[in-house]
Parts: structure tokens; sequence; C-alpha cells
């Protein structure tokens, strides 16, 4: 692991907070000038394999262990960007999930632009709270 490590931008760490070590692998391809994207594996200690996350997978990651979440960074040029947080219980269960969603938008028959944000709790892989706002202040 160490050996791998060292020449290869990889990172082992407990993602799901199950009490195992899961496995993420920099991703050059999803990887722009301004972010760097990962593809991650959580450990089956069924299998004892790790299994590729499409959930964990292409984007930043910052792991917040006293909080016991997962914030995960999705960004598409200046238009669209995603934060999406993922609470964990005790054991290594998600909770439940928030994202934030931001999109650069124009209205219709205007040269004008606003953000439509986006903001959705998520339980059980089902939407149960929504909200969305949309904002014409453009200065960032």
């Amino acid at each position: 692991r160490a050996i791998y490590q060292k020449f290869v931008n990889c990172l082992f760490k407990d993602f799901n907070f199950d009490g195992y070590a899961d496995f993420s692998i920099y991703n050059s391809v999803c990887s722009g000038a301004s972010h760097a994207f990962y593809d991650n594996y959580l450990f089956n200690p069924k299998t004892k394999k790790f299994d590729y996350s499409k959930k964990l997978s292409g984007s930043e990651i910052t792991i917040d262990n006293k909080l016991r979440t997962i914030t995960l960074y999705y960004k598409r040029g200046r238009s669209y960007h995603v934060e999406h947080i993922i609470h964990y219980d005790l054991k290594g269960k998600i909770l439940f999930e928030e994202k934030f969603i931001e999109e650069l938008l124009k209205e219709k028959n205007s040269d004008e632009y606003y953000y439509l944000k986006t903001y959705q709790k998520i339980k059980n892989n089902k939407i149960i709270l929504k909200e969305i706002e949309k904002d014409k202040n453009l200065s960032r």
C-alpha cells in the first residue's frame, strides 16, 4: 500500500465510517485545471475486495470525522455547482443526504442571467424536502 501511494496519487481512508479503510485514486480524465476529482472504492468485508462507488466518485471529496459527513463537490464550468453532503450514523449507514445545487441560467426572452439555487434533503434515496430560490445577484 505505501509503495503504491508513493507512485500513484491515491489515498486509503475510511470514507463511509464503517471502520474499514477504503481506496481513492486520482482521475486525470475528469479533473480540470482547478479541481482534482477521484474515483472511490469502498472495502467490502464480505468479499474482502474494493467495490467501485459511483455515488462517491467523480468529485472532490472532504471527510469530516467529527460530524461523520462526507462532502462531495461537483463543478461544470461557471454555470453548474453541486455540494453533496452525506451524513452517517455510528455504524457507517447513511442517515440522510443534502444537495445544494447552483445553476447559472438565462431568463427567457432576455439578456438577464440568474442563479437557480436548489436544496434537497434525501432519505432512503428519496427527496423528502426540496426548496428552490431564484437569485439575480450575480456578484460573487
